[in-house]
């Protein structure tokens, strides 16, 4: 009996190391700087933290580099620009203003998980219809959604494991690890690459050179504008439809496991 309690207890400290030392490398991979690290569990719903609201010919760019935090964009019902950050935590990065720029940096209020954690933060950023700006945004984890117009915005996204979902868009270069990114309309260019992540378009009119690249995530393009899409795949399959190898706008697709389905 003593011999299994022992084993037990055992493999409870052994389980904790593991965990432990699970999270310290997911940390210091994921570009975390504090130390010590901080275990956080707490079952409390998000509530609004912090907000923001400015005219919307005073912003010239939204900048976030964030964390595991969710952005939404949705239309406002004014001139504002207007910012809500909600949360679960008791400390957060603050909404801060300067020079046309406003800006939520979670890098300088860092306090990263290790463990059982349920933190969970949302930021809802409301724009009016015709608000046209630069979008800096970096995620760790978070994903970012959005089901309204956005083109005529010049925007810059990368993640590394968040998906990305957007209605309309123009000029855009979008950055992933292992995230999917799902765009129903591209109006405009694009740059997209992603490791693992899938990359999925309903609607491509392309009015400049673009790209896509992908390590074993596929590449699905459905109703695209006339162009040369010009596919290179290492051991994926591929699919395209009326192809115009004539056009002066050329799409170039590369992947190397993932499949190309372009009609």
């Amino acid at each position: 009996m003593k011999n299994n309690k022992a084993a037990i207890t055992l493999i409870i400290i052994l389980s904790a190391l593991v965990i432990l030392l699970t999270g310290g490398m997911i940390y210091l991979l994921t570009g975390g700087s504090n130390i010590p690290f901080n275990f956080i569990l707490t079952n409390k719903d998000m509530v609004l933290v912090d907000n923001y609201s400015v005219l919307k010919d005073d912003v010239k760019k939204i900048y976030f580099n964030l964390n595991s935090t969710d952005v939404e964009i949705i239309n406002s019902t004014d001139n504002d620009v207007k910012i809500e950050y909600y949360s679960n935590r008791d400390n957060n990065a603050k909404i801060e203003y300067n020079n046309g720029t406003i800006t939520v940096d979670e890098e300088k209020y860092d306090t990263s998980c290790i463990g059982i954690c349920n933190t969970r933060r949302k930021i809802v950023v409301s724009i009016p219809n015709d608000y046209k700006t630069n979008y800096e945004l970096k995620f760790k984890s978070g994903d970012l959604k959005s089901n309204i117009d956005l083109s005529g915005n010049n925007m810059a996204i990368s993640t590394m494991s968040g998906n990305i979902s957007l209605s309309t868009i123009g000029e855009a270069a979008i950055a992933t690890m292992s995230g999917d990114v799902s765009l129903d309309k591209i109006v405009g260019s694009i740059a997209i690459s992603t490791m693992s992540g899938n990359i999925r378009i309903d609607s491509f009119n392309i009015i400049s050179n673009s790209s896509m690249s992908t390590m074993s995530g596929d590449v699905r393009i459905r109703n695209i504008s006339d162009c040369y899409i010009d596919t290179f795949t290492k051991s994926g399959d591929v699919k395209v439809s009326n192809n115009d190898r004539k056009s002066d706008i050329v799409l170039k697709i590369e992947t190397s496991s993932g499949d190309i389905s372009i009609n």
